[in-house]
């Protein structure tokens, strides 16, 4: 359904294409939109404080933050905008680097296609878990080294009671 909202999922690009990250942060968005789990929200639109983006934004249970570089701009656009997020992904978190401005088209599709997988492994661990983490609050940047559902399930010994 063309400009329909399926989901309770929405990311908050960066969007710069004014560099390698930039451009990386944007085609694995557009990649996890074409999922159907998610959609990604307007940064033009946020900066400027639309009123009926604002509160398209704010409507969303779970909202993840991702940023190509270590400037940070889509976490304060969101802090700015008291918008509560879910998950916080950088780049350079994963060893992406940032190659400087008009670096657009330096970019390797094995970084998108991590990009990718990180985001809809995040997206699985909420919609498995409620949550990222037990522990973690909104707002609470993550690992970016984000672990598989079942890394984190090995991690926990399950003590099954038996009965009868």
């Amino acid at each position: 359904m063309k400009g329909q909202r399926n989901t309770e999922f929405a990311i908050l690009p960066c969007g710069s294409v004014a560099s390698n990250t930039g451009v990386i942060v944007t085609l694995a968005t557009l990649e996890v939109v074409k999922s159907g789990k998610a959609v990604a929200l307007s940064f033009p639109a946020l900066i400027h404080e639309v009123k009926r983006q604002l509160k398209l934004a704010e409507s969303f249970k779970h909202l993840i933050v991702v940023d190509g570089c270590k400037n940070k701009c889509a976490k304060k656009l969101a802090e700015h905008l008291r918008l509560m997020y879910e998950a916080y992904l950088n780049l350079a978190d994963l060893e992406i680097k940032k190659l400087g401005p008009f670096s657009s088209n330096e970019y390797g599709e094995e970084d998108v296609k991590l990009v990718k997988k990180v985001l809809l492994d995040i997206i699985e661990e909420i919609e498995w878990f409620g949550a990222l983490h037990p522990l973690s609050g909104r707002n609470t940047p993550i690992s970016s080294f984000h672990r598989s559902l079942p890394a984190l399930l090995s991690d926990f010994t399950l003590a099954i009671p038996v009965c009868c």
